[in-house]
């Protein structure tokens, strides 16, 4: 059962969102979903995530200050079954951050924005056995609802505008997954967008767009099944706009190197995941984004 299990995993690998940050290297949203599993049945399972940005000094804006912030999450998701064909995922985020300035220390904690996203099955021949190669395609969309707080900004020289635990606003997601496996190993190919509206502020993030490529290899270790993944990840973010004015400080892009172990071992699944930044520019370069890690354990029912 075990096998069949994670060889289901292996073979359609999650049509879920990718998000980084919204305004620049934040965590309003998730990071990363990982290799979430679609096996034929249901999951939960509890997920943490930490990204950490420094903010860079100026002279010539003393009042933007100098530190870091660090956002911690603390998740639960699930994904249950709609049909043969259609998913549903959710995920319901716990925010603990921190803000370290010169000034000394600010937490900022507090329920995160709630997502929900449908996916649907295009095209699958992973129940061929017969085959060395297989493929999956899947697209889904959803909706980020705005269960977090969103607090007002004071002005417009805040180094990273999305410290929040929530954009206040109602979004939309759509996705795009690929997965080409052949015998024990394989390629997992995503695209996500993610069109932001404005909250009840006026004030709207700008609109994301993340590519993915990973492979991966299935191993054996006697009962338990090991699953390293290697890839790369793109993020690209638009300005954000306040009351309809463009906010050129805001934005940016990055290239993320990823590398990842899941495990599986009878209804369980334990993973984590390191990120490194390759090449970057958030914020015209206010903002500096630095390592990103993620553990979770899943429970199949």
């Amino acid at each position: 059962m075990i096998q069949r299990i994670v060889v289901i995993i292996l073979l359609i690998l999650p049509s879920v969102v990718a998000k980084a940050c919204d305004g620049c290297g934040c965590s309003i949203s998730q990071a990363y979903f990982g290799l979430t599993p679609n096996t034929n049945g249901h999951y939960i399972g509890i997920w943490w995530q930490h990204q950490h940005y420094k903010i860079l000094p100026d002279h010539l804006f003393p009042e933007r200050g100098y530190g870091s912030d660090s956002f911690n999450s603390v998740e639960i998701r699930s994904r249950f079954e709609l049909g043969n064909r259609v998913q549903l995922s959710a995920i319901l985020p716990i925010a603990l951050h921190q803000r370290q300035r010169q000034d000394g220390t600010t937490p900022l904690q507090g329920l995160g924005d709630a997502v929900l996203l449908a996916s649907c099955e295009l095209f699958d021949n992973s129940d061929s056995i017969q085959l060395d190669w297989r493929h999956r395609l899947s697209a889904g969309a959803g909706v980020k609802l705005p269960s977090g707080e969103y607090r007002e900004l004071v002005d417009d020289t805040e180094s990273n505008p999305a410290y929040q635990t929530g954009s206040g606003s109602w979004d939309v997601i759509f996705n795009l997954a690929y997965t080409l496996r052949w015998r024990d190993a394989g390629l997992h190919i995503e695209g996500t967008y993610r069109h932001n509206t404005a909250n009840q502020n006026d004030y709207r993030f700008g609109n994301r767009t993340d590519v993915s490529a990973s492979i991966y290899q299935l191993l054996q270790a006697g009962t338990t099944q090991l699953m390293p993944t290697l890839g790369l990840h793109f993020e690209h973010s638009e300005w954000n706009e306040n009351k309809g004015y463009f906010l050129t400080d805001t934005g940016g892009q990055a290239l993320l190197a990823n590398v990842g172990l899941e495990t599986y071992w009878q209804q369980f699944n334990l993973g984590a995941s390191y990120s490194h930044p390759l090449q970057q520019k958030w914020n015209n370069d206010w903002i500096d984004a630095q390592e990103r890690f993620s553990l979770h354990l899943n429970y199949f029912f």
